[in-house]
């Protein structure tokens, strides 16, 4: 007897991959295709943590002195304010941990995700072809992470230069 299980939330992913096509040109179609079913991992504590601290720090050194100069903007334009996401549960969760930190922001981080961060599934789009500097960010960003050390000036410089 087949056992029903529920698939849903944000750490699940469908895609459809055409294996077999008919046609040519614009009359060209998938007549064959393989579904894939994903649950992606889900954000640790110390990632959360992690990326509320780097989102504190980027208030603090992208808006230095008065403290609150970024905290004024937000309640200002909140409905202004875009932070994408991939459609991968984690990331979106490591975004949303990233606008607490930012944003000074209280409570759980799924009222943030929902009303602050939008998911784009094109956002990797194109990345297959950036591989070599992507594990190379990968590296770097492991070794400032297990560390130990507070090094976010190092990553935040590493960043801005990579983009």
């Amino acid at each position: 007897m087949a056992q029903e299980r529920n698939f849903s939330g944000i750490y699940r992913k469908v895609q459809l991959k055409p294996l077999k096509w008919d046609g040519e040109g614009e009359e060209e179609r998938p007549v064959e295709a393989l579904m894939i079913l994903k649950y992606g991992g889900v954000l640790t504590h110390a990632g959360r943590k992690q990326a509320e601290e780097l989102g504190r720090f980027f208030r603090y050194n992208m808006y230095p002195g008065e403290g609150t100069g970024l905290l004024r903007l937000h309640s200002t334009y909140r409905h202004d304010l875009k932070i994408y996401s991939s459609d991968e549960g984690r990331v979106q969760m490591s975004a949303a941990a990233f606008a607490k930190g930012m944003l000074d922001l209280e409570g759980q981080l799924m009222p943030i995700l929902v009303s602050l961060v939008s998911k784009d599934s094109s956002m990797l789009d194109g990345l297959d072809t950036a591989s070599i500097e992507m594990e190379a960010a990968k590296a770097r960003l492991n070794e400032i992470v297990t560390s130990g050390k507070k090094m976010l000036n190092e990553l935040l410089l590493f960043i801005i230069i990579k983009s």
